[in-house]
């Protein structure tokens, strides 16, 4: 075993700033979390804990760091976002009406539950990521805890909500026979919720700890168990697309036992799991006070593109129109994963640095992460733009070449997509900025203003109004 001065880990000099720091501070200078805990006692490095960049790195050395670090994500985003990707084409070449229902219960899902625990788990991406800044490693065990808790906690008025989802659906949708499948979805969705709610928080606390690489071979090895479970329910069992939906949650079970089986065996279990319970029960009004603007900041986003799916139920043929939105929203997702990743690490550097006491870095970190936007974008949706035979295969995953109008429709919302992923993507990497720096309520207010003071209504006057559907 090395000894502790031959661990990689975060900087300390920091910790306590000094004088030539103190007159350059801004909006991103302070930490929320102490250096202190009586958990600290004990060894405190781990040997996979990853070395964050010096103050006094440049921000080309700051966006290799990052990317260091993101290109996992990005690979472990794609492979879990593909699990979707799956049950769509499953469920797509089942026929249009099955995709629409699926489309439909999968949104109202979304809106409802999953980007709720989503946003609710910025807090442990603030808290976590400046304790392990700042060394406090001992405090990681009762974030990750009390996070698990606060989301189950979360899950049962949820899924009161999703039980009583016809009622809602029937407000939105025309034909209440697309409602009453897409309800027969939501319902076999429900489990998969609280496992989601358990796999977030470990992956979680693991980004925060600059771990990455772990999550993405688990991802990996994934996809083919959702393949064959998936297969398995629709045409083995015979449950055709409510099986796609079960398949979701036992594939969203595979993630919590093989991430916690990683945790176990890279000794990481007493950070993770361990600490005092009494700890857990305290804190919780600090990361309420986090996590609920991290909600309100992911999910204006989130289910103004959900809700829009949802809208377009109440437009004439409405089982083409979901298909065909979904799908493009579907795409969007795709594109939107290594934005998310770059998000993600933007998040874990700007709170390690923060809660080294070093607000410098932590700007120049936030710089680094800001200019790497226009370089994804033309890395990724680009060519959706410039080549319409990229576009055609995209088109050709999620359905047959068949249905001519589904098809009409796609062709000009791909064009869309790709040309939308560039402002979209530049939102999501700062939105991780604004997470690591601990100012979820100033993102909540701007992404609230411009999703639904302007986007939104644009997007029913458009469809309504001026009949562009």
């Amino acid at each position: 075993m090395p000894n502790v001065d031959e661990r990689q880990s975060v900087p300390q000099s920091a910790c306590h700033g000094n004088a030539g720091d103190a007159g350059n501070r801004g909006g991103l200078q302070e930490p929320l979390l102490g250096t202190e805990d009586a958990e600290t006692a004990g060894p405190q490095l781990h040997p996979s804990d990853k070395e964050a960049p010096h103050a006094s790195a440049g921000v080309f050395q700051d966006m290799m760091s990052q990317a260091s670090l993101a290109w996992p994500l990005v690979l472990n985003l794609l492979a879990a976002y593909s699990t979707s990707i799956i049950s769509f084409s499953f469920v797509g070449h089942l026929g249009t009406r099955e995709l629409a229902a699926a489309a439909l219960g999968n949104s109202f899902t979304g809106i409802t539950a999953r980007y709720v625990l989503q946003g609710l788990c910025g807090a442990l991406d603030t808290q976590a990521a400046q304790a392990y800044g700042a060394g406090n490693l001992g405090a990681l065990g009762p974030i990750f805890k009390r996070t698990l808790l606060f989301l189950w906690l979360h899950c049962l008025p949820l899924t009161g909500v999703l039980l009583g989802a016809p009622g809602l659906l029937r407000l939105l949708s025309r034909e209440e026979e697309l409602a009453g499948r897409a309800h027969r979805y939501i319902l076999a969705l429900i489990p998969a919720v609280w496992l989601d709610a358990a796999a977030r928080p470990l992956n979680r606390i693991l980004v925060a700890q600059r771990i990455t690489r772990p999550q993405m071979v688990i991802s990996l090895l994934i996809v083919p168990l959702h393949v064959a479970t998936t297969y398995l329910f629709i045409h083995t069992v015979g449950l055709g697309y409510v099986g796609a939906a079960l398949a979701v949650g036992a594939t969203n079970g595979y993630n919590v036992l093989l991430t916690s089986a990683y945790i176990c065996w890279a000794g990481l279990a007493p950070r993770v799991f361990g600490g005092e319970w009494s700890r857990v029960f305290k804190g919780w009004r600090d990361m309420a006070a986090l996590a609920y603007p991290a909600m309100v900041m992911r999910v204006a986003e989130a289910a103004a593109y959900s809700a829009m799916t949802v809208i377009a139920a109440a437009l004439p043929n409405p089982d083409t129109s979901v298909a065909a939105i979904s799908v493009a929203f579907s795409t969007c997702a795709v594109l939107y994963m290594p934005f998310n990743a770059f998000g993600m690490t933007a998040c874990t550097q700007v709170g390690n640095m923060l809660g080294a006491g070093d607000g410098r870095a932590a700007r120049t970190a936030a710089l680094a992460s800001s200019l790497v936007a226009p370089l994804l974008w033309g890395c990724t949706a680009a060519p959706l733009l410039l080549e319409p035979h990229c576009r055609a295969a995209v088109i050709s995953v999620f359905t047959s070449s068949r249905d001519a109008e589904l098809l009409g429709l796609l062709r000009p919302l791909m064009a869309l997509v790709a040309a939308v992923t560039l402002f979209d993507g530049t939102q999501t990497i700062l939105t991780g900025v604004v997470e690591g720096a601990g100012k979820q309520l100033h993102g909540s207010y701007t992404n609230l203003l411009v999703f639904y003071g302007l986007a939104v209504p644009l997007a029913l006057w458009l469809a309504f109004r001026r009949g562009l559907g």
